[in-house]
This record gives structure tokens, sequence and C-alpha cells, in this order.
């Protein structure tokens, strides 16, 4: 399966980028049509009833839709710097399903097996940021102040701003203000 993102402005025009593939090579509009001419085009309409997107604790494996989405939105490896595209990644809890993390959109992430190793290991913590992308947060040994990081890919200003992860009643995680408190392993 092959996941390009487009729009139907962009198959319409002649644009030299007109889409992406999931590996972030840019396509023109003509190279997408002769795509969709050969293969099984499934829309990928987020947020919405046609695919379920959100298991909450029913279910401790993300299943393909979930996995498309979040393809989608992160655009490879979430870990500064990492260029990993979705094929090369592993589909993460970021509020860990062991710990009472839900099989949900929101809590999903993209990590090569790199950085989802380095997450389990130095007891990163993970969120949603602001501007709706995923954000690490190093443990007090690696940065004692604990400044989120955020892949270059998502360059909105909230991501720029040192912004905590939001408290949020009822989960693990952050505490009230805004302080992350870190994994641990059970």
């Amino acid at each position: 399966m092959l996941t390009v993102t487009t729009t139907v402005d962009g198959l319409r025009s002649g644009l030299a980028k007109a889409g992406r593939l999931d590996t972030g090579i840019a396509m023109s509009a003509a190279a997408l049509r002769m795509l969709a001419c050969d293969a099984l085009v499934v829309p990928a309409v987020l947020s919405t009833a046609s695919e379920v997107l959100d298991l909450g604790r029913a279910y401790r494996v993300f299943n393909r839709a979930q996995r498309r989405a979040t393809a989608l939105r992160d655009g490879g490896c979430v870990a500064p710097g990492c260029d990993q595209p979705p094929s090369a990644c592993h589909l993460h809890h970021m509020w860990w399903w062991i710990q009472g993390g839900r099989t949900d959109l929101d809590n999903a992430a993209l990590l090569c097996g790199f950085h989802h190793r380095m997450v389990h290991r130095q007891g990163w913590a993970m969120c949603l940021a602001s501007n709706g992308y995923p954000q690490l947060v190093p443990p007090t040994s690696i940065d004692p102040q604990q400044r989120p990081r955020q892949h270059h890919r998502f360059t909105l200003d909230a991501a720029i701003a040192a912004a905590r992860c939001e408290s949020r009643p009822g989960r693990l995680g952050s505490a009230p203000g805004g302080a992350v408190i870190p994994h641990r392993r059970t």
C-alpha cells in the first residue's frame, strides 16, 4: 500500500509538487493521476465515522486506519531531526497502554526503532502539543527544565513556543500547571 497526500485541487492543477508520498518525495499532479489510474484509491478522511480511529482501552494494538491517519499526520518519525519515513516506524502509545493509555489517535505517534527504544529506556514523556502534533519531553537527567522538543516538520508558531503538555483531568503524565511527570516502568 502506498500513501499519497494531496488535495482535489492539487490533482486538478499542473503543479510540480501537487502531493507527496509517505516517504516525503514530492510528486507532480500528472504523476499522481497516473498512480491513481492503476491503483485502488482509498481516500483518507480524518475525523469521520467512516473508520474507527479511537479504540479506547478495548484494544491494545492500533488498527490499520489509525496507522494510516497517524502516518498522514506525523509524516514519519516524530523525533527531532529523524528522517525515517512512516513505513520504517512503529506506532507508539504516547501515554503507555500498560499505564492506562488509550488506543486512540490522539495518543499515537510514529517513532523509528531507535527513537522508540530511546523513549522507553530513558523515560521520555510524549504528548500532543497545542499545534496538534506530537512532542517529546526529555527526562530531567537530560534536560532539568524538561523543554519539549518537536520535529522541524511541525513548524507552526505553537511548536516554536516552549509550551508544556496541557493538563487533562484523568490523564497521567501531566500535573496541574502543566508539569510533566515522566513515565515509569511497572
